[in-house]
């Protein structure tokens, strides 16, 4: 997923990641839009998917896309995640949003997205999101980034919201604008060279 690349197992040494800890879906961190649902899982969700897609199914009711998972969305970033729930972050700042589409009766698990953290000092936020390829062009990523938009902006401590993308990422770049995303330059990534960074201030 767009944004949460970058992770570092070295961040959190001797963290066990088969950790259970009391953070469950349905909390505060849940967002209904138009069409999806987008689930704070925590770590519950996040160590079924680690270890399978038919485990994951079961914690988050929904059936999960064949071509699962998203590009960039592996066990390194969901480590490092719950590396970051095991010393205590706040769930609804560093869990992904599992993208919940929901067609009729069917509910699909079709992407993630969220916060690479709470806001810092100067109320900076960074977000990722990512949708499987099955179900790209479909505006899923678009209305998943408005509504987590519209969920940080109740959070007086918000100010500046970050998205980065690849420079040849247009799609990604367009999910961003259509949110009312501006580019900003140059972005900053360990792993990637050519990213760039969108910002969206508090009006």
């Amino acid at each position: 997923m767009h944004g949460w690349s970058g992770w570092d197992e070295r961040e959190c040494p001797g963290v066990p990641f088969a950790w259970r800890g009391s953070i469950l879906r349905g909390m505060a961190g849940d967002i209904r839009t138009r069409r999806l649902d987008l689930v704070c899982g925590g770590a519950v969700a996040l160590e079924a998917e680690l270890r399978s897609p038919t485990e994951m199914a079961a914690v988050l009711g929904a059936v999960v896309a064949s071509d699962w998972p998203p590009e960039h969305w592996d066990a390194g970033p969901i480590r490092w995640i719950l590396c970051k729930l095991a010393a205590g972050g706040p769930v609804e700042w560093w869990s992904p949003r599992y993208i919940v589409l929901r067609e009729g009766a069917q509910r699909m698990v079709v992407g993630g997205c969220g916060f690479k953290g709470p806001p810092g000092d100067g109320g900076e936020v960074e977000l990722g999101y990512g949708v499987v390829r099955s179900h790209h062009r479909r505006g899923i990523a678009s209305e998943a980034v408005g509504g987590l938009v519209r969920w940080a902006w109740q959070d007086a401590r918000v100010r500046l919201i970050v998205g980065q993308t690849l420079a040849d990422g247009v799609a990604s770049q367009g999910v961003l604008l259509k949110n009312g995303f501006v580019f900003a330059g140059a972005g900053s990534d360990p792993d990637e060279d050519n990213v760039v960074r969108y910002e969206l201030a508090r009006g």
